[in-house]
């Protein structure tokens, strides 16, 4: 069985607190609909980059420019739910991995994942944005 679920992160302008309900919520409904395939697919308003180093299983050397805490705490979710965080698997262009532009188009940032429990199901990603 295969279910997906989408989620949206609370931005930066949210508390601490809102982001750990946000993680909390998501952990319990992975948890209750365990299945073989999970696909989390949404806007984690977080910056996750590349592997820092070999301990870190849920990302990849392929990410979009550097962390941010955002990314640590996504990092910290996917590694605890034995997630991967596809997008950082894949090589493109740093062109197809943007998913959000600022209004005056200058920044770029890479905040929107496709999250796996089977790395090994998944043979590419793409995100378009809207």
């Amino acid at each position: 069985m295969l279910i997906f679920k989408d989620a949206y992160a609370p931005t930066t302008e949210s508390t601490d607190d809102e982001l750990e309900n946000f993680y909390e919520d998501v952990s319990t409904a992975l948890q209750n609909g365990k299945t073989h395939y999970t696909m989390l697919i949404g806007d984690f308003n977080a910056k996750v980059g590349s592997k820092q180093d070999e301990a870190e299983t849920s990302v990849s050397c392929h990410g979009l420019g550097s962390r941010n805490e955002r990314g640590d705490t996504l990092i910290d979710f996917a590694h605890h739910n034995k997630l991967y965080i596809m997008n950082t698997f894949f090589k493109k262009r740093n062109s197809k991995k943007w998913t959000w532009t600022s209004p005056d188009s200058k920044t770029k940032n890479a905040i929107d994942f496709i999250i796996s429990n089977r790395k090994d199901v998944i043979k590419d990603e793409a995100i378009t944005a809207l």
